[in-house]
Order: C-alpha cells, then sequence, then structure tokens
C-alpha cells in the first residue's frame, strides 16, 4: 500500500464535475442515489443552501476526501435527533451522552479499490470530523445495502458493528431492500480536541493500522524487546535478525484478522507514537467473565513519558471498539520489571490477576 496524505473539506465548486463524474459510474449507481434530487441537493450545499430542499430538508453536508490533493471520495453526513423522524431501530442507537449522524461514505475513483484504502479513509474522516467539525459528536451510524458486503466488510473493518437489519423505507435510494444498521461509539473522554485548541502532546490521531506501519511497528516492539531482554535475559532472549522478519510477517498476518484489533498514535506529521494490538477471544471454558476477552500483548510506545498521553488514548480507543464487539474485560501483559507501565495500567483502573515466575531448568 502506498503512503497516504488524506485531507478532508467540505465539497465546493472545483468538485462538482468530480462528484457528478463519480455518479454517472455503474459501480456507484449500484448502492448510491442517483436521482435528480440528490444531484440537486449536492448543488444547493455547493451553492451555499440559499434554496429550501426536499432532499432530508437540506440537513445533509458533503465532504471530499483527497490523496495529497487529489479527490478520491465522499462522505454525506446528517445530525440524527429525536425530532428528525428517525426509524425505530435508529433511534435505538441515538447517543444519550453526545451527538449522533449518519453517515454515506463512498469510494468514486476505481483505482483506490480493494488496496485497504476503504477502512483507513472512514477511521481518519470520525477523527477528523469530531475534531474539526463537532467535538461533540460520539456515534455514528451507516446502513450499507444487505447485498454490498464489501461495503460492510470495510466499514466493520474501521470499528462499526453490525446492531440490527432492516428493510430501507420512504422515497430514498434502496427502499424496500433490507439493509444492515451498523454503529460506532466513542468515549466522549478520548474525544479531540478543537485543532486550534491542540497542543503538543495532545496532536495525537488514533487510527487502524495499514500495511504501510508495519515496519515502524516492528522496530518499536524491537527496542522494547531488547530492554526486556535486559531484565530476563533467558526469557526474552533475542532471536537474531530473523525475529523482525518474522514478525513483520506475523502483524501482517494480524492486520487482515477480524478477531484482531490493531491502532496506531501518530503525530501531525504522521510520526508513529505508539501501537496497540488487541485480540478478542472467549474465556476458557471454565470461566465465564460473561463476554469476550480482549487480551494486549503488544503495546508499544515512543518512550515511557507518553503514556499519560499516547498511552491513554490508545487503550481508551481499542476500548470503545472492544465494547462494541461484546468484549467485557481487558487483560494487558507487562513485564514484572516494567514500572512505568505497570503503575500506568493500575492508574487506568486494571489490577494484577495473574502472575508468571520463571527460571532455568538445571
Amino acid at each position: 500500500m502506498k503512503k497516504m496524505n488524506i485531507q478532508f473539506e467540505k465539497a465546493s465548486a472545483r468538485h462538482i464535475d468530480t462528484i457528478f463524474g463519480w455518479l454517472s459510474e455503474v459501480y456507484v449507481q449500484a448502492f448510491w442515489d442517483n436521482t435528480q434530487a440528490h444531484k440537486d441537493d449536492i448543488l444547493n450545499f455547493i451553492g451555499g443552501r440559499t434554496q429550501p430542499s426536499s432532499y432530508a430538508d437540506g440537513k445533509y453536508v458533503y465532504w471530499i476526501a483527497s490523496d495529497n490533493g487529489y479527490p478520491f471520495a465522499m462522505f454525506m453526513t446528517i445530525q440524527a435527533t429525536l425530532e428528525d423522524h428517525v426509524n425505530d431501530i435508529k433511534l435505538m442507537y441515538l447517543s444519550k451522552t453526545g451527538h449522533s449522524y449518519g453517515i454515506e461514505y463512498m469510494i468514486g475513483d476505481q483505482g483506490y479499490f480493494d488496496k485497504g484504502y476503504g477502512a483507513k479513509t472512514l477511521s481518519e474522516f470520525l477523527v477528523f470530523f469530531r475534531r474539526e467539525f463537532d467535538p461533540k459528536a460520539d456515534t455514528f451510524l451507516i446502513d450499507p445495502a444487505s447485498d454490498n458486503p464489501r461495503a460492510k466488510h470495510v466499514y466493520m473493518k474501521a470499528g462499526f458493528e453490525h446492531v440490527a437489519d432492516f428493510i430501507m423505507s420512504g422515497e430514498v435510494s434502496g427502499a424496500g431492500k433490507p439493509h444492515h444498521l451498523l454503529i460506532k461509539k466513542f468515549a466522549l473522554d478520548v474525544q479531540l480536541l478543537p485543532a486550534t485548541k491542540i497542543i503538543a502532546d495532545q496532536n495525537i490521531v488514533i487510527r487502524l493500522a495499514t500495511s504501510v506501519d508495519i515496519e515502524h511497528m516492528v522496530a518499536m516492539s524491537y527496542q522494547k524487546r531488547r530492554d526486556y531482554e535486559k531484565a530476563q535475559p533467558q526469557f526474552w532472549k533475542w532471536a537474531g535478525v530473523d525475529a523482525e522478519v518474522l514478525q513483520a510477517k506475523w502483524f501482517s498476518e494480524l492486520i487482515a484478522r477480524d478477531e484482531h484489533v490493531i491502532l496506531v498514535a501518530t503525530d501531525s506529521n504522521e510520526k508513529i507514537m505508539g501501537f496497540i494490538i488487541g485480540r478478542l477471544m472467549p474465556a476458557p471454558a471454565v470461566y465465564n467473565p460473561g463476554g469476550l476477552t480482549l487480551m494486549i500483548d503488544d503495546y508499544c510506545i515512543e518512550n515511557e513519558h507518553l503514556w499519560g498521553s499516547v498511552g491513554i488514548k490508545l487503550i481508551n480507543e481499542i476500548k470503545v471498539i472492544a465494547k462494541a464487539k461484546q468484549a467485557v474485560q481487558i487483560l494487558v501483559v507487562c513485564g514484572a520489571h516494567d514500572k512505568v507501565k505497570s503503575q500506568f495500567l493500575k492508574n487506568r483502573g486494571l489490577a494484577v490477576a495473574s502472575e508468571w515466575h520463571v527460571g532455568s531448568i538445571v
């Protein structure tokens, strides 16, 4: 996967030809509304909504995603409230603590299909939206048609949870067809500050890891292992130069697994400051904690001074994703000698449940 530099902005006049070109494509028309009312609403929005709109009462906001300045995708967002005649199924999932938004999302440029860009773009858009547009947004709803499994896969890879199925009603594209309802919730205590209020240690973006990140993750993991080796020279003995090759291959496999959640934290220059890998797993048959366990082994940050910023944001965000996937408890592996990380975990409310005692057999 090439390195992407994604920017988001509201649709403007210079995007009209691009948007309408996308809407004319067969692969877009298969799942997107191509009615004249929709096209008129796009133009109405771009023109500053000087005229009333019959399309969702003119409440949609249209966004363009560009990669290094090249437009390749579009988002539509609309706030969902109790007063907006939301159907009963969606009504159940509206936020009780913040704001809820419905999302429509398409990659318009076919050159960006099947390369892993879909989930990355969606994840980064949600971060952007909450930071720049509505910091109180904590719930997002998206409803792909049931005959569009690729879209559902992308949304779930971006952390959305499939919560219900319904038949689309009303005079809209897809009316009468079965659809899935997927949601993604954020904890308000991890919401990003508006860009104007960002300070150095808060300018952190949490997103899903991609194959491009693996080299940096392996390098960070290598440094941690060498530090751990000093504390337990036999148990954590470095396996040599092949170790990093094997770990890179292993991380690549994990990124594609549904039961794993891998997040990275980056600064404003997209430098990776930390990462966390969680595995959703059932408890052994002799235990019943009430749901899945989020098991975290690989959890690294650039230096120990970042646990209070990068470390907090990584663990908070992965807990939100895991909770949406029916996890009820978290398990984090920490070396006995790693006092700073151990204290950090205690400060987050985690307690020691088990210990490993190792020694040589002589």
